[in-house]
């Protein structure tokens, strides 16, 4: 039985999952086979329940997007923290390998996305994605060039 928000449901068997003599099998393990499992045996004495938890994991990989920008100042610019794996906890973002601090001009659109209004020449640099889980972690680099023109 799988616990899907605390509502047991029978397991389905199909050519990827299935149960053998009491073990539940399953082949090309995906995300969505996460959670708590449970086995019921019964008999006529009474029922035994054994709870087990899957833990799905994807390696985490980061890539920044655009890998390099060359802006004028004034103008805007966005950086993408785009992550595949699972699952994702925290993802931190630095400037020059210091924490960033946020301003009114420079925020988080969301927690994979920075985005700096009205781009200054003390804006340049190299930004770092860090994205973490329990047991692993990954970062990715962009970098923000200004040009020598004006608005």
């Amino acid at each position: 039985m799988k616990d899907t928000n605390g509502i047991l449901k029978s397991i389905e068997e199909n050519g990827r999952i299935w149960v053998n003599q009491g073990t539940l099998n399953i082949k090309k393990v995906q995300s969505s086979d996460g959670g708590k499992y449970q086995c019921i045996v019964r008999n006529s004495i009474g029922e035994r329940r054994i709870e087990s938890v899957l833990v799905v994991t994807a390696p985490l990989i980061v890539n920044m997007r655009p890998p390099r920008q060359v802006l004028n100042i004034g103008q805007e610019a966005t950086f993408n923290c785009n992550v595949t794996g699972y699952p994702v906890h925290t993802i931190t973002w630095k400037k020059d390998q210091r924490q960033l601090s946020s301003s009114s001009r420079v925020r988080l659109l969301s927690r994979d996305v920075l985005h700096i209004t009205s781009v200054r020449r003390d804006d340049r640099g190299m930004y770092q994605c860090f994205v973490y889980n329990d047991l692993d972690g990954a970062q990715g680099t962009a970098e923000l060039k200004i040009s020598g023109k004006c608005k």
